[in-house]
């Protein structure tokens, strides 16, 4: 948290008051046939104290469940983006423009 980053809100009930905005944190989970272990592993993330993420989870072409869990988890949490690539390995794990 960067305090030097609080703004002023403008409300009338409130004129003087402040609000921190913190800064967005990205999380990149590459992701192949974890079906097993990956609830586990995005319920970590979701459930830090710091909130404002994105947790941008990358299916590397994965033969199990694993890209229909990264689905249902990114219906559930609108912080969450799912990529569905063709193998590539985690070094390919990124996030086109």
């Amino acid at each position: 948290m960067d305090w030097k980053k609080c703004n002023p809100m403008a409300s009338q009930d409130t004129p003087n008051s402040f609000q921190l905005v913190e800064d967005l944190v990205s999380v990149i989970v590459p992701a192949y046939n974890c079906e097993q272990y990956l609830r586990q592993c995005i319920d970590s993330i979701i459930e830090q104290s710091y909130k404002n993420i994105e947790i941008i989870l990358v299916d590397d072409g994965s033969t199990d469940n694993t890209g229909e869990i990264c689905d249902a988890y990114a219906v559930r949490d609108k912080r969450i983006r799912v990529i569905h690539t063709k193998n590539n390995g985690p070094a390919a794990a990124s996030v086109p423009p």
